[in-house]
């Protein structure tokens, strides 16, 4: 558990290794460019039709992210990492990168309690809170979380909502298989390793590495 940052080496000036997959194009970004980083329009791309749900949940993301982290001018959603190379999802036109990451510009989250935000769901400090937020959208008529953000005439529930969303940053009883990690840019100095996802084939890292 992450009772004291300092022990498991989380404090300023510390290094972070994290995952994540990524395509050619942005390999050859930050081969180009030096780092990369994303437009919203990706996930308007991505998510099509279920593109309003994933923006209020990056949209809050962002917002708290860069309250934690301030990010650089053009970075317009963070980029997902993660602490266990297991949990990152490899396609086959995808490498996977290998990370060492300051502490310092990522924004570090319990993955767990990320998903109710992604079910726009309301996260309670317990059982009972949950209850009985539940028991209080029932008693206004109101059957499920989306119908909050979808209609205007709920702004105080939606507010409640919005506001519990913050303890996924909460992660003093987080074990840290189940954090997540975030930065707004990949820049070339943080990669230190690239396979593809046969394990078999490495790309040319870049200069220096």
């Amino acid at each position: 558990m992450l009772r004291d940052n300092k022990e498991v080496g989380f404090s300023p000036g510390s290094m972070l290794h994290l995952w994540t997959a990524q395509t050619d194009a942005v390999l050859d970004c930050i081969r180009e460019n030096g780092f990369s980083q994303v437009k919203m329009e990706f996930i308007d791309r991505k998510y099509e039709e279920s593109a309003w749900v994933f923006k209020e949940a990056y949209g809050f993301f962002k917002q708290r992210a860069g309250l934690l982290v301030k990010p650089p001018e053009g970075a317009e959603s963070p980029i997902w990492l993660f602490f266990d190379r297991s949990w990152v999802y490899l396609s086959r036109d995808s490498y996977l990168l290998e990370l060492s990451i300051p502490r310092e510009r990522a924004v570090l989250f319990d993955r767990d309690k990320w998903q109710k935000v992604l079910n726009l769901s309301y996260m309670g400090k317990d059982r009972e809170d949950e209850a009985r937020f539940e028991q209080k959208m029932n008693q206004m008529g109101v059957s499920a979380y989306w119908e909050v953000f979808q209609s205007p005439f709920y702004p105080y529930l939606k507010s409640e909502i919005r506001k519990s969303w913050e303890r996924i940053f909460d992660i003093d009883n987080t074990e840290q298989t189940n954090l997540g990690a975030a930065v707004w840019q990949l820049r070339q100095e943080d990669v230190v390793g690239i396979t593809s996802h046969s394990d078999s084939e490495e790309r040319d890292g870049f200069s220096g590495k």
